[in-house]
């Protein structure tokens, strides 16, 4: 403690006071510690709107479902491209078989006509006739060809129709398939959705307790530093403690510091005469005491 040297007896016990006072009657007032209470960030979700669920869902399923009606109306394709194939192929057979038709038929008319030529019955009743029965023949046989044909290509062209339709109803059932597995997914990923919500929710609620808990463990703590120090002030420091802190130098210092001042033998007989230094000194006033007798010589 900085204090005066006093230069009178009342500066002197004035100044005891206050050395009495600073070591063994002060006392710190409690100082809470800075104890900083935990805090943890928390978990931020953000669910995805309905329209958004949907258009992730369509990405989802979609690539799937176009790979199989891709691969169905592919292969429904290639069979009516084949099929096509197969009735242009009877159209030029027909065309072909009716063509041989004709040129064989023309021939037998050319044989028929240039044979009465020679006979000069060109124009004789028989070969007129005749010439109508060959005609109508080709006429029938023409007839018989394309019609063995028509058939034919009838039968192929309704398996093309088939196809076509069969290609008609893919492209319906994709389409609604599509969308009913597009909400499927969309209520699939709404669940899991809710269930990370929940569990963030679940974790944000600890984080909560975690932080509620140790604040009241931060105030149970602080009141019992405060309580410990309350009782450490409520005692006495001992002769010990005193010692380390100072206080028995300041008042040796303080007393003697105006006693040296004075006369040996006068400082001898005042001292003698106060026996309220015993209260400051404690055992040291013995020691002060035979210090100013050796002084006066007494």
């Amino acid at each position: 403690m900085q204090f005066t040297i006093p230069t009178n007896k009342e500066q002197m016990y004035s100044v005891l006071q206050q050395i009495f006072y600073f070591y063994r009657i002060r006392r710190e007032a409690f100082t809470e510690l800075d104890l900083i209470p935990l805090s943890i960030p928390k978990m931020i979700y953000t669910p995805l709107e309905q329209s958004a669920l949907l258009e992730m869902a369509s990405k989802m399923v979609t690539p799937q479902i176009e790979r199989e009606k891709y691969k169905e109306i592919n292969q429904l394709e290639r069979e009516i491209s084949n099929l096509t194939a197969k009735k242009q192929t009877l159209e030029e057979q027909k065309s072909v078989a009716m063509q041989q038709v004709t040129t064989n038929f023309d021939k037998t008319i050319e044989k028929l006509k240039a044979e009465a030529n020679k006979r000069g019955m060109l124009s004789s009743t028989v070969i007129v006739k005749e010439l109508n029965q060959t005609e109508s023949q080709r006429a029938q046989t023409l007839a018989s060809v394309a019609s063995e044909y028509d058939v034919k290509i009838l039968l192929v062209q309704n398996e093309i129709t088939t196809l076509e339709s069969e290609i008609e109803k893919a492209q319906v059932f994709y389409a609604e398939l599509l969308t009913k597995e597009k909400n499927a997914k969309k209520e699939e990923l709404a669940l899991e959705q809710d269930k990370i919500k929940r569990e963030v929710e679940r974790y944000n609620n600890g984080l909560d307790e975690k932080e509620q808990n140790s604040k009241n463990a931060i105030i149970r703590q602080q009141a019992d530093l405060e309580l410990k120090f309350r009782e450490l002030n409520a005692e006495f420091f001992s002769k010990d403690q005193l010692i380390e802190m100072g206080y028995y130098d300041d008042v040796i210092k303080c007393v003697c510091g105006y006693y040296d001042t004075l006369p040996a033998i006068q400082a001898y007989q005042d001292f003698t005469g106060e026996s309220k230094l015993t209260i400051y000194l404690d055992e040291y006033y013995t020691n002060i005491l035979y210090l100013y007798r050796a002084r006066a010589g007494q």
